[in-house]
């Protein structure tokens, strides 16, 4: 039987752990994206066309999330995890009910466009954006559909990592709202770790994997300077949290989530900024 870990024993592995991603995980990051890159050459064909579509800055933050999810999982197994089956998928007091997960995507969903789709309707009042409604209805559609799988691919990793494994976790060894305070600041950081893509060129292999190690740094900095963004994440990643601890499962969670990723998605598609009109950061 796996003993649970003292709380400021728990903290301290986590320090220990984010150290370590931010130093060698990110280096390590950016020599997993060249070494891709170098097999895709090598390989040639539709791999070669999938990475270079996605685009290294792309690749580089989902090789980050490969060696942060690693990381994440020996934290968690030290921390007292049980496995996949403790990634907050279904509450024990629900067992009998394992059909209500999408009642609760539902209800997260149509939670997530209400609250997105009045701050998009006031950014269209204000004449801060303004529809361009010039795809065809195919694409549109197409585009609709596309956003939709992106929204439920991401809620579904993300909400099963930040609130599923680590949030639950963490509440289980610190307490409900220390343990969200902690995951929702780590959700929020994730999102500003992204090199800049003029990083990925150097004299050698190993003078590029320094030059993406150091952009990784540079970029988040200078995208952090403006902490509106940031809080914003914080608050969102804490309002997530609260979704778990009421429904004691992710779904309600993974629900708003993707209702969120498809209408910026759809947001940035179907508007444009209006030009005369200065932009409001705090929508």
């Amino acid at each position: 039987m796996q003993k649970d870990v003292h709380p400021q024993q728990l903290a301290l592995e986590m320090l220990g752990l984010l150290l370590l991603f931010f130093t060698v995980g990110v280096w390590l990051s950016s020599l997993t994206v060249l070494g891709l890159m170098a097999g895709a050459e090598l390989i040639g064909g539709a791999f070669e066309d999938f990475l270079l579509k996605a685009g290294m800055a792309r690749l580089m933050r989902r090789c980050l999330m490969g060696w942060a999810a690693l990381l994440v999982i020996i934290l968690l197994r030290r921390a007292g995890w049980r496995g996949w089956r403790d990634s907050g998928w279904l509450a024990r007091a629900t067992l009998e009910r394992r059909r209500s997960w999408w009642r609760w995507i539902l209800i997260g969903a149509g939670l997530g466009l209400l609250v997105l789709g009045s701050l998009i309707l006031l950014r269209l009042l204000l004449g801060e954006h303004q529809l361009v409604l010039t795809a065809s209805g195919g694409e549109s559609l197409r585009r609709a559909f596309s956003f939709l799988a992106s929204g439920l691919v991401v809620a579904l990793l993300e909400e099963t990592v930040c609130r599923g494994m680590l949030f639950r976790v963490f509440a289980r060894a610190w307490r409900v709202w220390p343990a969200a305070l902690v995951t929702s600041l780590l959700f929020a950081l994730a999102h500003f770790l992204s090199p800049d893509p003029q990083a990925f060129h150097g004299s050698s292999f190993w003078q590029t994997t320094l030059n993406i190690t150091l952009a990784t740094y540079t970029t988040a900095g200078a995208r952090l300077v403006d902490g509106l963004p940031f809080i914003n994440l914080t608050l969102l990643g804490l309002v997530f949290c609260g979704c778990v601890a009421q429904t004691r499962t992710i779904w309600l969670g993974v629900g708003a989530h993707a209702a969120l990723v498809w209408g910026v998605k759809a947001f940035a598609f179907w508007t444009d900024p209006h030009p005369a009109r200065q932009s409001l950061s705090w929508l």
